[in-house]
């Protein structure tokens, strides 16, 4: 999970020994509010996918509408306007304020999770308003895009441990969101290379409104 302190952003979020092997298939069913800008969910997406390829995982976009879903299906909800505030003053963020999180159930990680949107925008308006307009959609997508996969590392790794550095580190700045490029560290994406197979899940995305 997310959380957003000040200048730094708490990321309470999940990881351990346990998950899947190399070129493993993780179907990822995304549930948006209507409307959602699609350059936006596009670059988060790309983002997400580019974080885990390294990590030896795979990412398929799962619809309802599909036959089937390769792999473990994990259900992330979009909460909130995934949109630039362009040159609007954002409402300040009050304590701890999750960018993310990720469902535990009886001190086990599911893979239920969510990515909140307005809390990432307000979070990075004012950064986001040096942006060049074109560019801004892209900016805040890729932002959110580190968000997801570091939910999906919690819920890969069945884990809510963190790691010292990378997209599994507890706290995000501005500036690691608003990067050029940024990875999980080695000894994470270790763990996730070697990580088990686990069995594909059978999920509702009903569950969990």
């Amino acid at each position: 999970m997310l959380a957003c302190f000040s200048a730094l952003v708490g990321l309470l979020l999940l990881s351990s020994a346990s998950g899947f092997a190399a070129d493993a298939r993780v179907s990822v069913y995304l549930r948006e509010a209507t409307g959602q800008p699609r350059v936006v969910v596009s670059a988060m997406m790309a983002e997400a996918e580019s974080l885990l390829a390294p990590t030896g995982h795979a990412v398929d976009w799962w619809t309802p509408d599909a036959t089937a879903a390769p792999g473990t299906l994990i259900v992330m909800d979009l909460k909130g306007g995934c949109e630039p505030l362009q040159d609007r003053e954002a409402a300040p963020l009050q304590g701890a304020s999750a960018l993310g999180s990720t469902l535990v159930v009886d001190g086990r990680v599911s893979p239920f999770g969510q990515v909140n949107c307005d809390i990432v925008t307000r979070y990075l308006n004012r950064a986001l308003a040096g942006v060049p307009g074109s560019l801004r959609n892209q900016q805040l997508g890729r932002a959110l895009g580190r968000v997801l996969a570091h939910e999906l590392y919690h819920m890969l790794g069945e884990t809510r441990d963190h790691a010292r550095e990378g997209v599994a580190k507890p706290e995000f700045t501005v500036t690691e969101l608003m990067a050029e490029s940024f990875a999980f560290e080695s000894a994470a994406a270790a763990a996730l290379r070697a990580s088990a197979t686990l069995p594909p899940n059978d999920i509702d995305p009903s569950r969990n409104k």
